[in-house]
């Protein structure tokens, strides 16, 4: 997994090449309209018209409209100020968008513009994945399918996981600690011998701790499986810390674990009560539908989040 950082003035850079490539084809195929899908890719139509040099200066004279696409509902929008089907009508139409990843949302937008009889549709996308099911006709950056790539930040983000207290892998000393009570009776069950001898007995299974003054209070465990997935199996919070937030961490570095391992995506089972299924919810998981296991006091539920969006992954989770 590679994290790339792209800076304002790096962003800048291909946004002055692209009105340079443009420029470069014949004046009745340049784009006359700019469609530009929601605010990260307004910001990018912007410098396109903004840029200094004068001798690169055509996209101010486009029409710009601006797109926004609803993950719930599946539907795009044009702004309504933009007079959409007005201007797209019998145009040189360039979609802009900041990053495809799965490529579905660009492949709907095409299909969303087309429907409006352009003269023609060029896309631009200033980073895309390898896994897309849609390269656009220019891009800026092809990243693999598990890396990331920021830009239009005026900070680069750290990881973070705990606020206090200390994240490490479970070691042997661990077996004398005292138990961790969750208040959940099939995974007390499971005291610190267990998860030492499970972790001992099977090298693709990691259980770390958080601990605060020596004293742990929580851990998670979890296994790489040969799928390309991570299956957490365990998520325990001591009930004297409970609304620390110390489970959603827990889970947040395994899903960091994940990506660094080129997994796709995070599975578990989540035990069928409000506030465990909160905080996965939470988290961004969702049910697999008909998928439980149900004991004489505890029903679980299988839940799937995706790290990486790809054509392939999106299907199996219903996702675009």
């Amino acid at each position: 997994m590679y994290t790339y950082f792209l800076s304002s003035e790096q962003v800048k850079g291909y946004m002055l090449d692209l009105s340079m490539r443009l420029l470069e084809t014949k004046k009745h195929d340049r784009p006359t309209v700019l469609v530009s899908i929601g605010a990260s890719g307004n910001e990018l139509a912007y410098h396109l018209i903004n840029i200094n040099e004068t001798s690169l200066k055509w996209a101010h004279e486009c029409d710009q409209v601006r797109c926004d696409y609803d993950r719930n509902t599946k539907q795009f929008s044009f702004a309504p100020d933009d007079n959409a089907e007005a201007v797209i009508e019998g145009a040189t139409v360039l979609i802009i968008d900041s990053a495809v990843h799965s490529g579905n949302t660009m492949r709907k937008a095409v299909e969303h513009v087309e429907a409006l009889k352009p003269k023609c549709v060029t896309t631009y996308s200033l980073v895309v994945k390898q896994s897309s099911v849609l390269i656009p006709n220019l891009f800026g950056l092809l990243i693999d399918r598990h890396d990331r790539a920021y830009f239009l930040l005026q900070r680069i983000p750290n990881l973070r996981i705990m606020r206090s207290g200390c994240l490490r892998p479970m070691e042997e000393k661990d077996i004398g600690a005292a138990p961790i009570d969750c208040g959940v009776a099939s995974i007390n069950k499971f005291g610190w011998p267990e998860l030492w001898y499970d972790l001992q007995a099977d090298n693709r299974r990691k259980t770390y701790v958080y601990e605060r003054d020596s004293k742990p209070l929580g851990y998670i465990t979890y296994r790489l499986l040969d799928d390309g997935h991570i299956l957490i199996d365990v998520v325990a919070v001591d009930k004297s810390a409970k609304g620390g937030k110390i489970g959603a961490n827990l889970i947040r570095w395994a899903e960091t674990c994940a990506r660094s391992a080129n997994c796709t995506h995070v599975v578990l089972w989540g035990l069928v009560e409000e506030n465990v299924l909160r905080i996965y919810v939470g988290a961004g998981y969702d049910f697999v539908k008909d998928k439980e296991m149900k004991f004489p006091d505890e029903t679980y539920a299988l839940m799937k989040k995706a790290i990486v969006h790809d054509s392939e992954l999106d299907e199996l989770l219903h996702i675009d």
